[in-house]
């Protein structure tokens, strides 16, 4: 029938913004990405917030963020009950964890004052990260040294980090607090 547009498919005109992911790390996300749909006389359209994307085999499955190696992320976009299907790679790439580190934030921490514990992760091709690891229910007891110990596990190694704190006693405050206690 002519003057009848129909669509004769689409193609990833622009990829998104990352197709490299580390082993474990989440955040797949379609920003930045193209997909374009062509139609029966050659006229093309941006379709990309109209399209679904799967993983693999089934639109249904998600992304697998543990296992390295390149992964297929299928497109579909469907108009007027024609579906057209496209795919493109993205690649889960293994980092091999080397160490953690500990630091304390402050580096001295004084009596009465908060501080914050962080951890970081160094691989083998020197980058690093820094974890979400929460470490609390401590108290201190001032005048005694303090050891942390963090132990982190990434694709089947472990690494231990410890640190140790030693608090900044002031005598002069005990005494001072003493009429209020």
């Amino acid at each position: 029938m002519a003057g009848v547009l129909s669509l004769s498919g689409i193609e990833v005109t622009t990829l998104p913004q990352r197709t490299e992911f580390y082993v474990g790390q989440t955040g797949f996300s379609t920003y930045g990405m193209v997909v374009t749909a062509t139609y029966s006389d050659g006229s093309t359209r941006n379709v990309t917030r109209s399209c679904s994307f799967g993983y693999g085999a089934s639109v249904d499955r998600s992304l697998d963020i543990f296992t390295a190696g390149p992964q297929v992320v299928t497109v579909t976009y469907t108009e007027s009950g024609i579906t057209a299907t496209t795919s493109f790679v993205v690649n889960i790439i293994y980092r091999e964890l080397r160490s953690v580190r500990i630091t304390i934030e402050p580096s001295t921490v004084e009596q009465w004052t908060a501080f914050i514990i962080r951890v970081r992760a160094d691989y083998a091709d020197n980058s690093s990260s820094w974890l979400d690891y929460n470490v609390s229910g401590y108290t201190i007891t001032w005048n005694t040294m303090h050891s942390f110990t963090v132990s982190y596990t990434e694709s089947g190694i472990t690494r231990t980090a410890s640190h140790t704190l030693a608090p900044v006693y002031w005598p002069w405050v005990e005494n001072v607090l003493k009429p209020f206690g």
